[in-house]
């Protein structure tokens, strides 16, 4: 079974691989990602974004500021990662296993992870 194709917007952050450090000391961590749609084609939509994290004293606080993403339907926002520590990657047409135009949720996890542990 396929996950819906019209979701527009995957967040794949897998363990912070992704990120690009913004700065950082002994006590804190920031780290910005450049958010990108899964599928685009079939919403039909520019959707673009940024993912803020920064950690402080132990607390992860996120920020996440999208713009283009078509109404009325799902935008799926979640981690991705591997439990060993493996990096994460977003995925590409590369990962269309079974070669219908659409990159499928299960089709995400040989470079992303799951969303489980």
């Amino acid at each position: 079974m396929h996950a819906p194709r019209l979701c527009a917007l995957a967040i794949a952050i897998g363990a912070l691989a992704l990120a690009a450090p913004a700065a950082s000391s002994a006590a804190d961590a920031q780290f910005t990602a450049s958010l990108h749609p899964l599928n685009a084609e079939v919403a039909h939509a520019h959707t673009r974004g940024e993912a803020k994290l920064a950690e402080h004293d132990g607390m992860l606080t996120i920020d996440i500021q999208v713009h283009g993403a078509p109404a009325n339907m799902e935008h799926w926002q979640h981690f991705h990662g591997f439990i060993d520590d493996q990096p994460a990657h977003c995925p590409t047409m590369a990962n269309d296993a079974d070669h219908d135009g659409y990159i499928d949720l299960i089709e995400t996890e040989k470079v992303s992870g799951t969303t489980s542990g």
